[in-house]
């Protein structure tokens, strides 16, 4: 509750390095949940080629609106 439609928490650990971020999703509930799972997926994909040296870059910490 007191959150928007669409606001989303992600989370990543990584090597025991735990990070989060909010982000904010449109779209129904259906498209809320592919948009959220598309961009976690994205996110430790490029995490994992961060730290195999290859070039990639995070998603940024903090908020982020996707859309809408």
């Amino acid at each position: 509750e007191g959150m928007p439609v669409g606001t989303v928490f992600l989370g990543l650990c990584v090597d025991g390095e735990a990070t989060s971020t909010m982000v904010r999703l449109p779209g129904d509930r259906a498209r809320v949940r592919q948009f959220a799972t598309i961009s976690v997926l994205d996110w430790l994909r490029r995490r994992l080629l961060e730290g195999s040296g290859a070039p990639g870059r995070g998603l940024d910490r903090g908020r982020r609106d996707l859309g809408g």
